[in-house]
């Protein structure tokens, strides 16, 4: 599954901790190559899976704070720049 297809399903998969957890590890898996997707990802999906994004991202680790910063930088709306800046003040 592509990026977009996993985000979709976990948007789905809300409810389902062992789902969810299992496309949290996929979302993670490309490492940094991933975390651009993943932050830009931030303003267009539910609350809900906003979490499970912000695990896919905690596991990744640095690249995602790095990934965070940039999308802050460079967000034209309100929504992306709150979204972004949330991320980056709890990623480790």
């Amino acid at each position: 599954m592509d990026q977009g297809e996993l985000i979709a399903e976990l948007e789905l998969a809300t409810r389902d901790k062992e789902l969810t957890a299992r496309v949290v590890r996929s979302l993670a898996e490309p490492g940094a190559a991933a975390a651009p997707g993943l932050v830009a990802a931030l303003g267009r999906v539910s609350r809900q899976a906003m979490w499970g994004l912000r695990d896919a991202l905690h596991l990744i680790g640095p690249a995602a704070f790095d990934a965070a910063v940039v999308a802050r930088a460079r967000s034209v709306s309100t929504s992306g720049a709150c979204r972004s800046t949330w991320l980056r003040c709890r990623t480790p």
